[in-house]
């Protein structure tokens, strides 16, 4: 969706088009990430409104950041329950910081691994992902979000089977 500044409240917006980056199933399981750009002042609050699968307007919850976000860091935005998935975003407000932007993202999770303790090891083959397409021009990011600050930093090898 593009950068936005610490403070803004934008609606009305008309997010590029996805559909063709969508898998078969359609919409669900698609999620809306933040991402720190620059380094923010204060502890920001964050709502974003957006059109589910079906196209029924919906409304995150709102999240507070709880610390002043640092460049790269992410936060996972609560959807609607009643929704299914993402189609677009249509308006984003944010209120208590100071300085800052922040970039909205549509993502769709290819897996979901936990990292408990440092050194921990995990090993999943093609079908223990459940093989998620993946197109030829997908942009992959590892997002970390360990048990505690104690946990180390991950490695990470991908192998993707390509018929």
């Amino acid at each position: 969706m593009g950068t936005f500044t610490f403070n803004a409240s934008v609606s009305g917006l008309t997010s590029a088009d996805i559909s063709a980056r969508v898998p078969a199933n359609g919409y669900g399981g698609l999620e809306i990430w933040i991402e720190a750009v620059t380094a923010h002042t204060g502890y920001q609050t964050i709502t974003v409104t957006y059109l589910d699968g079906n196209g029924v307007a919906r409304t995150t919850g709102a999240i507070a950041t709880a610390t002043a976000p640092k460049v790269g860091q992410v936060f996972r935005m609560p959807l609607a329950a009643a929704g299914y998935g993402v189609k677009t975003i249509t308006g984003v407000t944010s209120a208590v910081s100071t300085a800052g932007t922040f970039n909205i993202l549509i993502v769709r999770p290819l897996a979901y691994m936990r990292i408990p303790f440092i050194a921990y090891s995990e090993s999943r083959d093609l079908y223990g992902t459940g093989m998620p397409q993946i197109y030829e021009d997908s942009a992959l990011a590892v997002f970390v979000r360990p048990d505690s600050t104690a946990t180390g930093l991950p490695e990470w090898e991908i192998e993707i089977a390509n018929a």
